[in-house]
């Protein structure tokens, strides 16, 4: 069975009009579990390429794309073209994109931007901006770019002074630039990220959306007619850049390509049609009492995880639900813990420049698993009793994933289990792991009367397992889309248990025996197919946030992509996310869940079950 994993199904925006136009036009597309309308019905995949199929004209048009998640609002296809067609599989699979095709330019690409769910809800989710921090700029315009015999020099417009001023401050999610000195004048002009990603190149690429007020307008027209300084009528929707961090100098370069698309006039972070060159703003000078103390942070913390670096003195945590990046100074810990543990009073800052006093506990959950936690009480002065067990009120631990694995975990489970999901009728998950690669763990779910019918299939790399309060976590990454993922459960006896997912970070209130769901097992051992991977759809080349150590704390390279999981209470009262269009005037983060919490599984199952009887009894797939 050919369909598409629920992370890419939604209504998606796309580029239709020529590059150049002072107006450019987007069309709708919506990609439903088994098939992209305007192309055609899924009909076989091989590992990220997807063969599909047309039969709308009375006789089979067959053509090979390459799908990849860049975030939960992007997916970028590859393809030869839409304007042909083969009658054979074989025909169109010798035309599928390759990484040379892609990284030459010879396949086109199309750029598709999330706007809706399957159900029509409008969503956006809102994705941590790489450009991180504050910056002062120069800007300019190089019209000519797309013509060899022009230079890069040969700009129309711009602002040659290093004093026009970037952040993403105080919303993490949100670029603000303000333009200051420029040969048109000053303005400001607010983007949202959409997410980053690494290219088939190697290179780094964002994508953004124009939340200016439509109303905006300046005096400049470019000889494109669609740069960032033009009325907000006249600029693309949504725009694609290249960054790049030069270690040596720490300034930031950003080129933007000319249109909705990450090809044209965009060559590389520092050739585009607009580019940016970022210096970081310096942030003040440590306080003394924290410059000078001798805490360190233990040792088997130390190196990359997911979304954290721990080295000597210094934790830098990039919080994805709040949106705030935030470089921890150990100052005193607790001597009185055992080795695996620790309690320090921190001094912490923001990339906005916000700084506070306050405790940060961590806990080794086995060789490649950590969890911390900050107290609830900010201070303007150290304080000692921070760290104070009343500090911690709630258990709202962040669980992280060591990058850099140190030695493979078993997962939990060993055979084959199977039960029926209790929050969704009718349909049926088979749990299983590899006997030959026990760190690996399999799931899927199907329609319980006809097991032929799979809705979905994930992969599992199991990182660790721990138990708290007679619960047994385990914490995965996800390999068949990238991300991290938790699950709890209870073990009765060798034949049955109850498991729960507890989203990205391990919650503690999740209640396994009440609200889970039961599997017994079915075989004491499971061979699955040679791989799990031929039915998967690529997803970007990184999970991970980066860090650059040469750089600054409070700049860090990039965040990740982070697939859909439950996300904890907000920090300290931060409203971590919300699933509309950012409007930076009027508007703060809203919501009580994040977009990790959109939907969960069994409504997209639902949903996809609904599409497929409406299928059967139309007969089509609404062409």
């Amino acid at each position: 069975m050919c369909f598409f994993p629920a992370e890419f199904q939604g209504e998606y925006m796309t580029q239709s009009s020529s590059r150049g136009g002072v107006n450019l036009q987007y069309a709708p597309i919506s990609i439903l579990p088994e098939s992209i309308p305007v192309w055609g019905v899924c009909h076989r995949r091989f590992g990220n390429r997807v063969i599909l199929m047309d039969r709308t004209g009375g006789t089979n048009c067959i053509r090979c794309f390459e799908l990849t998640l860049r975030s939960l609002n992007v997916v970028q296809i590859h393809t030869e073209g839409l304007d042909k067609c083969y009658t054979t599989e074989e025909a169109a699979m010798a035309t599928c994109p390759t990484d040379e095709s892609i990284a030459t330019g010879k396949s086109r690409e199309i750029m598709l931007y999330k706007t809706k769910e399957l159900t029509g809800d409008p969503v956006v989710a809102q994705e941590y901006c790489p450009v991180n921090g504050r910056f002062v700029f120069t800007y300019s315009v190089n019209d000519g770019l797309a013509d060899d015999h022009v230079t890069v020099a040969e700009n129309v417009s711009g602002c040659q002074e290093p004093v026009s001023e970037l952040s993403n401050c105080p919303y993490g999610f949100g670029l603000g630039l303000r333009f200051k000195r420029c040969s048109f004048g000053e303005l400001e002009i607010n983007f949202q990220c959409l997410g980053d990603w690494i290219g088939h190149n190697g290179e780094r690429y964002m994508a953004l959306l124009d939340v200016q007020d439509s109303q905006s307008t300046t005096t400049l027209t470019t000889a494109g007619g669609v740069g960032i300084i033009n009325g907000a009528e006249r600029r693309p929707r949504y725009r694609c850049a290249l960054y790049k961090e030069d270690p040596e100098t720490s300034k930031m370069y950003v080129a933007l390509s000319s249109d909705s698309t990450c090809t044209n006039d965009l060559r590389s972070p520092k050739e585009g049609y607009e580019t940016l060159v970022l210096t970081s703003i310096a942030p003040p000078p440590l306080p003394f009492e924290v410059s000078t103390s001798s805490c360190r942070f233990p040792s088997w913390a130390h190196g990359q995880w997911q979304d954290a670096y721990v080295e000597d003195d210094t934790l830098i945590y990039k919080d994805l639900r709040n949106f705030k990046t935030y470089t921890l100074k150990c100052m005193v810990d607790d001597k009185t813990l055992p080795d695996d543990q620790g309690r320090f009073v921190v001094y912490a800052r923001t990339q906005c420049g916000d700084d506070f006093y306050t405790c940060l506990t961590v806990e080794k959950r086995g060789v490649n698993v950590m969890e911390f936690q900050l107290g609830a009480e900010k201070s303007t002065s150290y304080n000692q009793s921070l760290c104070q067990n009343e500090k911690f009120p709630q258990e709202t631990w962040v669980t992280q994933g060591r990058i850099t694995v140190f030695s493979e975990e078993a997962c939990p489970i060993s055979g084959e289990y199977t039960g029926v999901i209790p929050d969704a009728v009718g349909l049926c998950a088979k749990l299983y792991s590899d006997c030959r690669n026990p760190q690996r763990m399999f799931y899927s779910v199907s329609n319980c009367h006809n097991l032929s019918e799979v809705y979905e299939e994930r992969e599992y790399r199991c990182l660790g397992k721990f138990t708290d309060r007679d619960l047994t976590y385990t914490y995965t990454e996800r390999r068949d889309v990238l991300g991290y993922e938790c699950f709890v459960g209870v073990i009765i006896n060798d034949g049955e248990l109850f498991i729960k997912e507890a989203g990205e970070h391990c919650q503690r209130d999740v209640e396994p025996l009440r609200l889970g769901m039961k599997v017994t097992r079915q075989a004491t051992c499971y061979t699955p197919r040679p791989s799990a991977k031929p039915n998967a759809i690529a997803t970007a080349a990184t999970s991970t946030t980066n860090f650059n150590t040469n750089m600054h704390p409070s700049v860090v390279d990039s965040n990740g992509v982070h697939r859909p999981a439950s996300s904890l209470p907000p920090h300290n009262g931060i409203q971590p996310t919300t699933i509309k269009t950012w409007k930076p005037v009027t508007d703060s983060p809203m919501g009580s869940s994040g977009y990790r919490n959109v939907f969960s599984s069994s409504m997209l199952l639902m949903a996809f079950v609904a599409v497929q009887l409406l299928d059967r009894i139309t007969g089509s797939w609404f062409y």
